[in-house]
């Protein structure tokens, strides 16, 4: 039950910012080029990366340390804090004087990268509060900071872009310079309650021992979800980025589901762990699997709809890759799950390990292929990719660290059912030109998929209401 709330709670949350980020979709669509687009979403990728970077990785130690119920936990964050304040300082000076080379070599305005630096350092200190709220278990107060964040953003990048006459894509690093800044200081307030000024070594060496060997694997995941927006962009144009960047948000649904359902999950599973409650584990990786799938094979059957609700004529094109992006996070979902296991055995090189060779076949895949299909190539290489990350971090749980991990074939089912109604859609997609008949044989398919995995669930309610009657 408390995976339940607190999966509603980060789902709620999840779904009020995909909201927002959905109704001003059409505003960027319309008011910015295709182009324009496109290069808004290479600040955000570059901003990403900054902000893993500036990380160090440590910020997972923060979560860390406190499930070890120490009780100097307030001066081990203002140790890691200052040292990442530190870090910053001495990272700014080299990085301005590549600067140039970095836009040359990326192909990216200059300018955009002057600004990002800053942002990403702002975006790292409203982050430490909202993982605090997470590992507090406050999904309540993490999800309304959450939310106040996204729609400061928005507000200020909109607000920026109706002012600008020219490069109108600036308005979204101007907004966020300003949104995330608001944010930094509200957070350093909040925290600097329960901190502690005493700086001490060890906690530092604690932080880095854990965070610099997940550092690569951290950077591998960006390259699995951002990497191939800048090969597009330096392979073909920005124009490519932008209808790629727009079937990504579209496939991105999938992962708010995935968020909400992991942000729930990671506190449990530390738990259940440490209490060798397998059983546990296996139930609620079953229940996160139906709503997961669920929510995939949704977004699959009423892409267009999205498409054409969100966006100007010039993007419809981008349709065709939605289908592959999301079925690539149905496997970025399972990855995460059995990932879990190398955080809980501290052996985070595993991670790197895996997510770097994944992140270099998904490069040199994109390499090869990009030149020759297109921007479409990226979706098939990120299924590819994620695929390869489950399979292999699945074998390492079960048979080089030996855990008694989750049982994957209870969810057999589940993903029978899902593949079988997807391919009975793309071959009726195939034949019938009828738009309503083919919408309603839409919500036959979806509600045929809920019925199947939860027919159990109803007549457990069922009975159980005759019970208390």
């Amino acid at each position: 039950m408390s995976n339940i709330k607190h999966t509603a709670n980060y789902l709620i949350g999840n779904i009020g910012i995909k909201a927002l980020g959905f109704i001003s979709i059409p505003f960027f669509t319309h008011y910015l080029s295709v182009e324009e687009f496109g290069l808004m979403s290479l600040y955000s990728t570059v901003l990403i990366f900054l902000s893993t970077l500036l990380s160090l990785g440590m910020l997972g130690s923060f979560k860390r340390y406190y499930f070890e119920n120490n009780d100097d936990f307030g001066a081990f964050l203002f140790s890691n804090i200052l040292f990442l304040g530190l870090f910053f300082s001495s990272f700014v000076f080299l990085y301005f004087y590549i600067i140039q080379d970095i836009s040359i070599f990326l192909d990216i305005p200059q300018d955009m990268l002057k600004y990002t630096i800053f942002i990403s350092f702002l975006s790292l200190l409203v982050k430490v509060k909202l993982d605090f709220l997470q590992v507090q278990e406050h999904s309540k107060k993490n999800i309304i900071l959450d939310f106040i964040q996204a729609l400061v953003l928005l507000v200020f990048a909109i607000s920026f872009m109706l002012y600008l006459d020219n490069n109108k894509f600036f308005g979204k690093i101007y907004g966020d310079m300003i949104g995330y800044g608001i944010l930094a200081i509200y957070s350093m307030y909040k925290l600097i309650k329960i901190i502690e000024f005493k700086f001490d070594l060890k906690y530092i060496k604690y932080s880095l021992l854990f965070g610099l060997p997940v550092l690569p694997s951290m950077f591998s995941s960006f390259g699995l979800s951002f990497a191939d927006r800048l090969m597009i962009n330096k392979i073909t144009d920005a124009s490519d980025v932008g209808l790629y960047s727009f079937a990504f948000m579209i496939a991105m649904l999938l992962q708010v589901i995935i968020s909400a359902v992991g942000k729930s999950w990671q506190p449990l599973f530390y738990k259940a762990m440490s209490n060798k409650d397998y059983k546990l584990l296996d139930n609620i990786f079953k229940i996160n699997s139906k709503i997961v799938f669920g929510a995939s094979l949704f977004l699959i059957l009423f892409s267009y709809e999205f498409v054409y609700l969100l966006a100007t004529s010039e993007y419809i094109k981008s349709l065709d890759i939605v289908l592959f992006l999301i079925i690539g996070f149905n496997f970025f979902f399972l990855y995460t799950a059995y990932g879990q296991y190398v955080s809980y055995s501290k052996k985070t090189y595993i991670d790197s390990i895996i997510t770097i060779t994944a992140v270099v076949l998904n490069i040199g895949l994109n390499y090869i292929y990009i030149p020759k299909y297109g921007y479409e190539a990226s979706a098939i290489t990120t299924i590819i990719s994620y695929a390869f990350m489950f399979i292999m971090f699945y074998f390492n749980a079960k048979y080089f660290l030996k855990y008694r991990v989750i049982n994957i074939f209870i969810i057999s089912k589940i993903i029978l059912s899902y593949f079988i109604l997807l391919l009975v859609f793309l071959y009726i997609n195939m034949i019938i030109d009828n738009y309503l008949v083919l919408l309603f044989i839409k919500f036959i398919l979806i509600n045929s998929y809920l019925i199947y995995n939860y027919w159990d669930n109803i007549t457990q309610f069922k009975n159980e209401k005759k019970w208390l009657k």
